[in-house]
Parts: structure tokens; sequence; C-alpha cells
């Protein structure tokens, strides 16, 4: 058996089993919820429109939801933004610049979350 090693140690192998699974989980377009075994679902997401520096999602409402928040990853620098929570089923990101995004969506329930939504592979320019 091999052993994986990053900055001269053993990474666990359980780390391992993690980023395969959630690698696995990622196909063009949304992927499959994450389940964290809680009453919590995930919002279904739709991308409403598309510009060069514009995207807008929407979603159904989810019954118990006290809110969701909504992040992206850029593709070619890993920039992360700040979550952007709202108690709405729509939001906006402007300015965007040309490049390839993931977009996450989790709903927020009183004392728990759901797992996340990913639309990914959005590119923008």
């Amino acid at each position: 058996m091999k052993t994986a090693f990053k900055n001269g140690r053993p990474v666990p192998a359980i780390t391992i089993f993690f980023l395969l699974a959630l690698i696995v989980q990622v196909t063009s377009g949304f992927t499959t919820p994450v389940s964290n075994q809680c009453s919590c679902t995930s919002p279904v997401v739709t991308k409403d429109s598309q510009t060069t520096a514009t995207v807008s999602f929407s979603w159904e409402a989810v019954d118990g939801a006290n809110g969701y928040n909504v992040w992206y990853v850029r593709s070619e620098d890993s920039f992360t933004s700040q979550p952007v929570s709202t108690g709405g089923t729509s939001v906006n990101f402007t300015n965007l610049p040309a490049g390839t995004y993931d977009f996450y969506f989790i709903t927020i329930c009183v004392g728990e979350s759901s797992g996340f939504v990913i639309y990914d592979d959005l590119i923008m320019g």
C-alpha cells in the first residue's frame, strides 16, 4: 500500500477518502446535495440570467428555512467570495471578472443547515 505525502508528512487516509468522495460528487451543472443527516433540505436552484459579468439565480422556498447562504469560488485563482446571506429566494452577482465559477447554495434552518448544492463550471466573460 502506498502512502500519500504532503509537506513531507503522511496524509491520513480518511482525508484522501473525503477528498475523493467530494470529487466524485462534482459533475457539470448541479451536483447532488451533500447530506449531513438533518431535516433542513437543500434549495432547488435555477439560473435565471447571465451576461458577461452578471449572473442571477433563484430557488423555491424551503419549508422551515430561516434563510440561505450563497457564495462562489473562481477556479483561476481559487478566490472565494464572502457568503451572501438572504431571507429571500434569489441572488444576483455583478461585476464578476472573466473566469470559471462554482456557486454554492445552502439552506439555513434553526440550529442546522442543509447540504450544499453546487452550480459548477459557469464561465463568465
